[in-house]
């Protein structure tokens, strides 16, 4: 494994922790910067990564079950180009299971991106995250995934682990944002998009191309 590590030129303590650890962890490499949102990080990731498949995970996400995770990437067949596993989400609480979402990408992700495994050179050939959105590149990119009908792998073991308290969890934008991307994916008009905001219904000129695809999320 190799542990890529993009920090935005915090003065928090994060570099002197990070100088600490890279003595200990094996394949971890760092970069302290200023950048443009969350997504110009994640794309440094993209394009620096040397190994087959990109996991992608906040500060407060980490992975739960390391066994479970390379026992999957053990098993995963050549052909298959994104993995997805459930999810466990961290409450002040305590922990509770995340199942997929019974719902189709239509009317947003249907689960989380930290149970996402997609091979670098697919993320590469997709452009990276988008870095128009602040707060749901993520939706764009899967979106992209299952409109190209890419081979797409359901797991049910979980590995990773993510919290209530993250920027995604706290946001009051990800839905205009999800609306925009489903603008620009699904070719809604202005108007369309509008009107999905206040009914969530979509003309049937917009959703019959996708009746029949191959990617079950879309029907």
């Amino acid at each position: 494994h190799e542990h890529l590590i993009y920090d935005g030129g915090s003065n928090d303590g994060t570099v002197e922790l990070l100088k600490e650890l890279e003595v200990r962890v094996v394949g971890m490499r760092w970069r302290s910067e200023p950048d443009s949102g969350i997504y110009n990080a994640l794309n440094k990731g993209v394009r620096d990564a040397q190994g087959e498949w990109l996991l992608v995970l906040g500060c407060d996400d980490y992975i739960g079950y390391v066994r479970v995770l390379d026992g999957l990437l053990s098993h995963v067949s050549p052909e298959t180009q994104v993995c997805v596993s459930p999810v466990q989400k961290e409450y002040a609480s305590g922990i509770r299971d995340i199942g997929f979402v019974r719902k189709n990408l239509f009317f947003g992700m249907p689960y989380c991106h930290q149970g996402v495994l997609i091979r670098t050179d697919v993320a590469r050939a997709l452009g990276g995250f988008d870095e128009r959105y602040h707060i749901s590149a993520d939706y764009d990119m899967i979106l992209k995934c299952h409109i190209k009908a890419l081979n797409i792998r359901f797991y049910k073991e979980r590995y990773a682990v993510f919290s209530d308290f993250g920027v995604s969890g706290q946001s009051h934008g990800k839905f205009g944002e999800s609306i925009d991307i489903m603008r620009e994916q699904f070719g809604l008009t202005r108007l369309q998009a509008e009107h999905f905001k206040e009914t969530l219904a979509l003309p049937l000129r917009v959703v019959l191309p996708y009746f029949f695809h191959r990617d079950v999320t879309l029907r």
